[in-house]
């Protein structure tokens, strides 16, 4: 039976546990202490210490001395005591009057929010928010007003050991100048609540009448993380990355040593924790997931695809249906904090549906989060802080006056775009689910300069996507603006097409790549539109998750649908096939030739590769019909300013300097919560 976990503060591993205790992060061991610690996101508490306490109000941390990292680090005149008095937590050019508005600002800039705000006098006034996660602290003050209804929530509301669901709530919802914490982005709307871990509750599509906006920080994970395995590799040692000590850890395992199933624990240790700080620049750790991930001794796999349920499917497609009468619910989910694990969202459950808007997750600099899961269906991104951030987002806890800094997580992208969303219904309310991620796809920031990310495509119609961005950064000014001009769109149509049986031996030998066409002709009378785009594949592989898939349209745009050497051995069962997205088509014409290009990429010795068969595909393009062709645009770049267009990797901490508390070795994970009514694993994101 899987288990249902969440993922809380920890920004890329799962837990169960609450991390309620603030987070801090220092340069140096000596200039923290409990004492000042406690005043973290609670500027009056740290200023009131008879001297005792610095507090940096760009990042809601307190010291016990003016420490040297980060922002006030650099301009130490910058930290509050006691002798500015109280009064100074609110910052003279604070555009709401509260005392932590200055920790949150750094990710209203980004957004570009406070015009919004000001210019349109927008606050998300009208419109209702369900929070699914671990329920909400409904008395804290800074939520005072923004409750719904006990009758419009789940029969569980309440949170029962976690902060998660009520720090969710206070991104989105927190009350303007009422002189406690920060402020929310939609701050006059309003709320429901479901806790979905005890609840047996239909909470997906529960008094679907009720809201409009359906916030999701948690997922179903395919895979469990972190243990002891087994994995085919190079006999020479493959890391190149020079942080870290894992070759020479490893020197009489790779010298040679074929077997990995007789790799020393100190070898498999040293490169389980070298990739889980180096995933993204070390390119040989995709070689060894299966080091990373815990196999489920019961069925014997690692991960498994296929957790969401037909009846989940039902839930979202009534809330579509019926929700904002008829024009649907806005479903917006975490992408998830698994990037350092090799997932994708296209493993997850709910992401994979057209009707859920994933977010992921950039940093203060503003540039992609170094746990934020990719995939070729990730919608847009939102401000959460990264691993070398102090302080994050300024949110609720669990108290009558309890504020309490986010933490990082993709948790915590994901209400940023639900409170953007918000705004954007409040200027229209005429518009539609598929309208609403029109919007975010037309108007949010690209990030063309992270040299790092080559997922980076511009489309046959100039449409800008990144399997780690999505379209962008949430832009709120440009989301609002176009949603009060929008031309609704037209009735969503599908169009299906099916490839010839192929029946295909898949080979593991190098250098392999099959490849399957479908053509897609013109229609008689005007154009299709496309908005986002699955295939479903039917094929039988030892191990599915060896297979890169990829998705080329007739106007070459290339969609990497999954990216291989996933330890993922399920079958897939009579009839089933295996779904896969992409948004990277958004706008272009489907008229021509499609390409799926399959590789296996991992060589195995138990495979049977008359059993590695690929079958057939179907093409299913969502979209709408257009009388006129479809337009062609110039990406949205990053204005000016904005952090600097080199990734900064010298401020990063090392393994051993990165606190432990913010990433707990896997002896020291706390168990996690066991849900007996469900096969899936719901988790915190």
């Amino acid at each position: 039976m899987r288990q249902l976990l969440l993922i809380l503060l920890i920004s890329h591993r799962l837990s169960a546990a609450p991390t309620d205790a603030p987070t801090v992060f220092l340069s140096s061991a000596n200039s923290f202490d409990k004492f000042c610690g406690q005043f973290t996101a609670d500027c009056y508490g740290c200023v009131d210490t008879d001297g005792e306490c610095y507090y940096c109000p760009d990042e809601g941390t307190c010291y016990s001395e003016r420490s040297d990292y980060g922002v006030c680090g650099a301009a130490k005149e910058k930290y509050l005591t006691d002798t500015d008095g109280k009064e100074a937590c609110i910052g003279a050019g604070a555009f709401y009057k509260d005392p932590l508005y200055a920790g949150s600002k750094w990710a209203f800039d980004m957004i570009d929010l406070e015009e919004v705000w000001e210019t349109y006098g927008l606050s998300g006034k009208g419109i209702t928010i369900r929070i699914n996660d671990s329920g909400v602290y409904v008395e804290n003050k800074e939520l005072e007003g923004r409750f719904d209804d006990s009758d419009n929530s789940c029969t569980d509301y309440l949170p029962t050991d976690s902060s998660h669901g009520t720090k969710v709530a206070g991104i989105m919802l927190g009350n303007a100048d009422n002189d406690l914490c920060g402020v929310g982005i939609a701050n006059q709307a309003k709320y429901s609540s479901c806790n979905i871990f005890p609840s047996n509750s239909p909470f997906i599509s529960h008094k679907v009448q009720t809201f409009d906006i359906s916030q999701n920080s948690w997922g179903v994970n395919p895979c469990k993380i972190m243990d002891f395995g087994r994995s085919d590799t190079k006999v020479e040692c493959p890391f190149t990355y020079k942080e870290g000590d894992v070759c020479s850890e490893c020197a009489a395992d790779f010298n040679g040593n074929k077997n990995n199933e007789s790799k020393s624990p100190a070898c498999i240790r040293a490169i389980q924790n070298h990739c889980s700080y180096f995933y993204k620049e070390e390119e040989a750790c995709s070689d060894f997931l299966e080091l990373i991930l815990v196999k489920d001794e019961e069925t014997g796999d690692y991960c498994n695809y296929d957790l969401i349920s037909s009846f989940a499917l039902v839930a979202l497609k009534v809330a579509i249906d019926y929700g904002r009468g008829g024009k649907g619910i806005i479903f917006v989910f975490s992408s998830g904090n698994e990037f350092e694990a090799g997932f994708d969202v296209n493993m997850a459950g709910y992401t994979i549906s057209r009707y859920t808007i994933a977010v992921g997750a950039v940093g203060k600099d503003g540039f992609h989060a170094h746990y934020s899961s990719p995939g070729a269906l990730v919608f847009v991104s939102a401000p959460a802080g990264d691993y070398k951030d102090q302080g994050h987002l300024m949110t609720t806890g669990i108290g009558d006056e309890k504020c309490d800094d986010s933490g990082t997580g993709t948790s915590f992208s994901a209400p940023v775009v639900s409170g953007v969303i918000a705004l954007m219904l409040e200027a229209n309310p005429d518009l539609s689910w598929r309208d609403v991620q029109g919007i975010l796809a037309a108007t949010s920031t690209t990030v063309m300069q992270d040299d790092e990310d080559k997922t980076q495509t511009i489309n046959a119609v100039g449409t800008w996507h990144s399997n780690w961005y999505g379209f962008g950064i949430v832009n709120a000014l440009r989301a609002v603006e176009a949603s009060m001009e929008w031309d609704l769109y037209s009735e969503e149509l599908q169009l299906i097409r099916m490839s010839i049986d192929e029946d295909e031996e898949l080979s593991d030998d190098e250098g392999n790549m099959f490849t399957s066409t479908i053509e897609v002709e013109k229609p008689a009378d005007g154009y299709f539109i496309v908005e986002s785009t699955a295939i479903l594949v039917s094929l039988s592989h030892y191990n599915r998750g060896d297979l890169e898939i990829k998705l080329e349209s007739p106007s070459g745009t290339v969609s990497v649908l999954h990216p291989g050497k996933i330890p993922q051995v399920n079958q897939l069962e009579g009839d089933q096939n295996w779904k896969l997205v992409t948004v990277k088509n958004w706008g272009e014409d489907p008229t021509g030739q499609w390409k799926l290009h399959i590789r296996d990429l991992v060589e195995r010795s138990e495979d049977n590769d008359e059993n590695n068969v690929f079958r057939n595909w179907q093409l299913v393009v969502y979209g709408r019909e257009s009388k006129d062709p479809p337009a062609t645009k110039k990406p949205t770049s990053i204005p000016t300013p904005r952090p600097s267009t080199t990734r900064p990797s010298t401020n990063r901490p090392s393994p051993t300097a990165r606190p432990s508390t913010n990433r707990p070795s896997p002896t020291a994970r706390p168990s996690p919560t066991v849900r007996p009514t469900s096969s899936t694993t719901r988790s915190r994101v």
